[in-house]
């Protein structure tokens, strides 16, 4: 059986904004929904080198662009940029 995608989804969420604004509140609460399962896939990232899991503590700042999320901790800095795919593939 084909399967197509509804055009009012394609249209609405074809772009990034398009996202943010609907489905991506969909896939956080469903992350959410499971926070053992997504801890133990962070900590299994973070035994196998692959990211680092830094403490905040209560006094941290966090400043959210567009490409760009800084978090700041004492005098110490962070700055993750957001990944961008090659037009066509996602992530």
């Amino acid at each position: 059986m084909k399967r197509s995608r509804p055009s009012s989804l394609i249209s609405t969420h074809g772009t990034a904004n398009g996202f943010r604004a609907g489905l991506a509140r969909v896939f956080i609460d469903n992350y959410a929904a499971i926070p053992s399962q997504s801890i133990r896939r962070l900590l299994a990232l973070h035994e196998a080198g692959v990211i680092s899991i830094l403490p905040l503590g209560p006094d941290y700042a966090i400043a959210i662009e567009d490409n760009l999320t800084e978090i700041s901790v004492g005098q110490s800095r962070y700055a993750l940029r957001s990944l961008s795919m090659p037009e066509g593939r996602s992530r």
